[in-house]
Parts: C-alpha cells; sequence; structure tokens
C-alpha cells in the first residue's frame, strides 16, 4: 500500500515520546535534502560503542551516502566516530547489538560481509570486548529483524532462523 506520511510521522513521534519518558535523550537528524525512504532507520548507519560510534558503509546502492550525513550529525552532537568501515567492506548497524558490557553479536549476510564484520570486530577488540560472529540465513537483511534484545536477560528471537551459535550465546548469557 502507499505510504500514509501522516501516520507514519504519528507512530515515529510516539516512539520518540516513549523514549523520552523512559529517560532517554533523543536526537533527530534534519536531513539537507528530500530525505530517502529507508533514511528513517538510523540504526543501519551506525553502531554505539562506549568509545564512540562505528560508521556504517551501506551495502544497498540506495542508501549509499546517507552515513556522510549520520556523521555530520553525530559530530555536531560531540560524539567520536571511532571507526568508518572501508574497502570492500559493508557494514550496517542493525548487524550488530550488545549482549553484555563485553560481547557483541555480529551477523554477517546481505547487508554486512566478512570484510566489514573482520573491521567491525577489530574495533571491539580494541576495546576489549569480544565479537561474536554468526552468519545470517539466506534473504535475511539485519540481525535486528530476529533477535530484539528487550531487558537484560530477556530476549525476542526467532530461534529457528537466529544461528545455533547465537541463540547459545543468548543461553550462556542468561537469557
Amino acid at each position: 500500500a502507499p505510504l500514509d506520511l501522516a501516520r507514519a510521522q504519528a507512530q515515529h513521534d510516539g516512539i520518540a515520546a516513549a523514549y523520552r519518558r523512559a529517560g532517554v535523550t533523543v536526537h533527530t537528524l534534519d536531513p539537507d535534502t528530500v530525505p530517502r525512504p529507508n533514511q528513517m532507520f538510523m540504526a543501519d548507519l551506525f553502531f554505539m560503542t562506549p568509545e564512540g560510534a562505528i560508521l556504517a558503509r551501506p551495502a544497498s546502492q540506495a542508501r549509499a551516502g546517507e552515513e556522510r550525513a549520520a556523521a555530520r550529525r553525530l559530530a555536531a552532537l560531540g560524539v567520536p566516530i571511532v571507526r568508518s568501515v572501508s574497502g570492500r567492506g559493508v557494514f550496517e548497524g542493525a548487524d550488530a547489538m550488545w549482549l553484555d558490557p563485553h560481547t557483541v553479536i555480529l551477523g554477517r549476510g546481505l547487508r554486512t560481509n566478512d570484510a566489514g564484520a573482520a573491521q567491525v570486530a577489530a574495533v571491539l577488540a580494541d576495546m576489549g570486548v569480544a565479537a561474536l560472529q554468526v552468519d545470517l540465513p539466506y534473504n535475511t537483511i539485519h540481525l535486528i529483524n530476529m533477535l530484539r534484545i528487550v531487558d537484560r536477560d530477556l530476549a525476542v528471537t526467532w530461534p529457528g532462523r537466529l544461528a545455533l551459535h547465537g541463540v547459545e550465546a543468548l543461553r550462556e548469557r542468561g537469557y
């Protein structure tokens, strides 16, 4: 169905309001040009660490360049950029998720390739953080589509599609 822009904006504003009520500071990015349809998915464009942001390099040609707008906004907020994925690497932030303060699960698939995952894992290793890499099933766009951490010991997942290694990592950490 065609996009209902008013409804999408109301839903976005509702999510932002819920975060604010929970004490989360919400920052927005106002693009310089007409935003692309997927630009609302900022989680794809960077991944936060305690030392700063790892800037994505989108695999999708339709998203290419959006990471520059995210980098400008992060810089304006004073958020350090600790790495920008480069070369043959592609990485999108929705393929990485913190399991605990010392472990990140990192999905490799359509939007994060081996080279991108290796660059992210190296940055995390320098921080003393282990990157548990799991392969995503064929045609799965992002790790976030099959795994959500909703509390300190509660995850919502699709165990038949999340790699065995990922499910085991959750169980080992008490999820």
